[in-house]
């Protein structure tokens, strides 16, 4: 038995993105879709599509039909898709940049400028930012109508490995697997001075 790369839940719905081929087995799943080695996926707001990225491109998959569109002008390497709160944009990070597609069209609308190797990325629950983690000791918060950089926040992480915002959109969460830390969108600043740390 293969294991999956990735599983996710939504409602009762259960879907498992298997590393290679979909293979016979007993257990109660849903549907196994993928091809390749999956890095990062995410279910849109609505429910209709799920982003995939994987080692190769980003991809648009229907859960229901297994029709799968790959996006244009993707990248090797995604390491992290997120859809915008009301599900009309894509982001994806690799190694190499951060870019936006236009869910309806396909297109790609934006291009963020080199930020290390973006690990993780959010958008505000307005949909106004983005949030970028990168392994170069750096998160950067982003404009998503123009693209351009808003601030680079920067602390004693090694690494960021997750960002989340917080549901008012005013606290961002970040860190890794030692560290989390608590910025405040409004002064760019760590909301606190102790940081939370793990053993």
């Amino acid at each position: 038995m293969r294991r999956a790369s990735a599983v996710c839940v939504i409602g009762a719905t259960l879907v498992a993105l298997i590393a290679h081929e979909a293979w016979a087995s007993s257990d109660p799943v849903v549907a196994r879709l993928g091809w390749g080695r999956s890095n990062s996926v995410a279910w849109s707001p609505h429910g209709d599509l799920i982003a995939v990225g994987t080692r190769y491109s980003v991809a648009l998959l229907n859960p229901k039909t297994d029709d799968r569109t790959e996006l244009p002008a993707a990248f090797s390497g995604t390491s992290s898709v997120a859809f915008s709160p009301n599900g009309q944009l894509l982001a994806g990070g690799s190694f190499e940049e951060v870019r936006l597609w236009d869910v309806a069209s396909r297109q790609q609308v934006v291009t963020f400028s080199r930020h290390g190797s973006s690990e993780c990325l959010a958008f505000s629950p307005d949909g106004a930012l983005i949030a970028t983690g990168s392994t170069d000791h750096t998160m950067k918060l982003w404009d998503v109508a123009s693209g351009q950089e808003i601030a680079t926040l920067t602390e004693r992480a090694r690494w960021y490995n997750f960002v989340s915002f917080g549901p008012n959109g005013s606290l961002i969460a970040s860190g890794n697997h030692r560290t989390i830390m608590l910025w405040d969108v409004a002064t760019k600043s760590l909301s606190q001075p102790e940081r939370v740390s793990g053993r």
